[in-house]
């Protein structure tokens, strides 16, 4: 009997596993996880249950969707432990037989967000279906995507940009059948503007437009001066891009600002009926000065898109304003979002002025210094050719002035050369656009020459002469040596040189004697 009722109960929790994992894992969070699990991978980035707000108080939501600030529950990841490419994954089984789709809202509000994708793993196979990157607004944004059939996996994977301002948060995930119904957007957008469109805040932001968002807890804002912006002692911004006094946007600390706390520059919706380029003037005098990130908001959707982070790479290069060019997205409507990040170190101010949004694509204009630079390139190749052709005719003088001085006949040769070379060589020089300047080169390719010929010559005979010196003065000394050894043998042995003496006479008169006797 007992038999029986254990096997009653393992069909049981079988049907009851199959009829969950063929349920829609919709959730709101309030209770837990649902059918969704998160997976924690080596270096412990992974997704959290979270209610009110995160611990970053640069990024992430102050409450969940449904609720807001009340007792609900999210989904949250925390930007600070997505370091080196981390990826937390949440994932969930299902069973798609009908047309169906998944909608959820989602927040990504911060400098550091990273990237939010939602994707399936079927057979091995992983497929995006949807994916959005970088900050998108302070507010939850609802995404709906359709499921394609099947049973495979379905995950919400999510990286941090920086390790701070980098929590973004799901909620209330549901999976319904597709809604065939579309109602018409209420239009909710304020008076725009056609293009194009200029600001150089000499007459305020509030002349064009533009509004001055400062930082979460107004610690960090923008400041509209025309003054020269110094600290103890150092210039950090010198004044306006024209140099006329005029008036521009700084980013600076206002209340204990700390490392990325971010205020934004937004323009006024604009209408454009193709691409646009952005333009504007920046100014950041170290690396320490901070990011200026320039985002593109698409309206009605309010899709919020990154579209460049400028940033001072190298302390080398001197600080000054110069222009940056964005070609925009192609969007009837859309707004502008400038934000500029503190880093809380010294030096952390950044500069803008001169903003303008144009029709058409962006195009570098040629200046007048670029201009001279490419005529003068252009230049250098026949001033190349003629300073060769001086040092060849400068080379054939000096051997045919060496050759001079061996035979006549040499000499008339080269001399007939020499005179055809340094006529053809006017003709080069003509071709130069400086004419006093190709002289002065060639007498320095001159002296150049005769210097590395005529020095080694010297340093030859000046080693020949020491040569000399040396091997004489060697000779001397031998000599005197020889003669101190003879002196030395003589005194040594003076008998022996008297008895050669007495031998040789001897032998001498013997032999006188002898032809006298013969004689007789």
């Amino acid at each position: 009997m007992w038999k029986l009722q254990i096997f009653v109960c393992v069909v049981a929790a079988a049907i009851l596993r199959c009829s969950e994992a063929a349920l829609p894992p919709s959730c709101t969070f309030d209770n837990g996880w649902c059918q969704w699990r998160p997976l924690i991978n080596s270096r412990g980035f992974t997704w959290h249950l979270g209610s009110n707000s995160t611990r970053d108080r640069l990024s992430g939501p102050d409450g969940d969707h449904t609720t807001k600030y009340g007792n609900g529950s999210y989904i949250f990841i925390r930007g600070h432990d997505g370091r080196n490419s981390s990826i937390a994954v949440v994932e969930s089984n299902v069973d798609v037989t009908s047309d169906l789709q998944i909608s959820f809202w989602y927040y990504m509000n911060g400098v550091g967000i990273g990237k939010l994708t939602l994707g399936k793993v079927e057979n091995g196979a992983k497929t995006v279906l949807w994916e959005k990157q970088g900050r998108q607004g302070p507010s939850w944004i609802q995404a709906s995507v359709n499921l394609p059939r099947g049973s495979y996996v379905i995950s919400f994977s999510a990286t941090a940009r920086l390790i701070y301002g980098g929590d973004l948060a799901v909620d209330d995930v549901e999976i319904a059948p597709i809604t065939t119904t579309t109602h018409a957007p209420t239009s909710t957008l304020p008076p725009s503007r056609k293009l194009p469109f200029a600001c150089n805040f000499d007459l305020g932001p509030g002349a064009c437009g533009m509004d001055l968002i400062p930082s979460i807890g107004n610690n960090v804002g923008w400041n509209i001066t025309s003054k020269t912006f110094t600290h103890l002692g150092y210039t950090y911004i010198p004044g306006d891009s024209s140099g006329q006094k005029g008036n521009y946007l700084l980013l600076n600390n206002w209340n204990l600002g700390e490392n990325g706390d971010a205020a934004q520059i937004v323009s006024p919706v604009l209408q454009n009926a193709g691409v646009a380029c952005l333009s504007f003037k920046l100014y950041q005098a170290k690396i320490s000065s901070g990011t200026l990130s320039v985002y593109q908001r698409l309206l009605p959707s309010m899709e919020l898109v990154l579209l460049s982070e400028e940033a001072k790479k190298s302390s080398r290069t001197p600080p000054e304003w110069k222009t940056v060019m964005i070609t925009l997205r192609n969007s009837k409507y859309f707004q502008i979002v400038l934000e500029g990040s503190y880093t809380g170190y010294l030096g952390s101010v950044i500069g803008v002025d001169d903003i303008k949004i144009e029709n058409g694509d962006c195009i570098l204009t040629t200046t007048s210094a670029t201009t001279t630079l490419t005529s003068t390139q252009q230049t250098l190749p026949t001033t190349t050719s003629s300073l060769q052709s001086t040092k060849l005719t400068e080379s054939i003088d000096t051997t045919t002035t060496q050759s001079t001085t061996t035979t006549k006949s040499t000499t008339k040769v080269d001399t007939s050369k020499t005179s055809a070379l340094t006529s053809h060589t006017p003709e080069v020089k003509s071709s130069t656009s400086s004419p006093t300047e190709a002289n002065n080169t060639a007498g320095r390719e001159t002296t150049a020459i005769v210097l590395g010929v005529c020095l080694p010559i010297i340093a030859l005979v000046i080693l020949s002469v020491i040569v000399l010196i040396c091997k004489k003065d060697n000779g001397s000394k031998l000599n005197s040596i020889q003669n101190q050894k003879k002196i030395r043998k003589e005194e040594k042995n003076p008998n022996d040189n008297i008895e050669m003496t007495t031998k040789d006479d001897n032998k001498d008169q013997v032999a006188v004697t002898g032809f006298r006797k013969l004689d007789t």
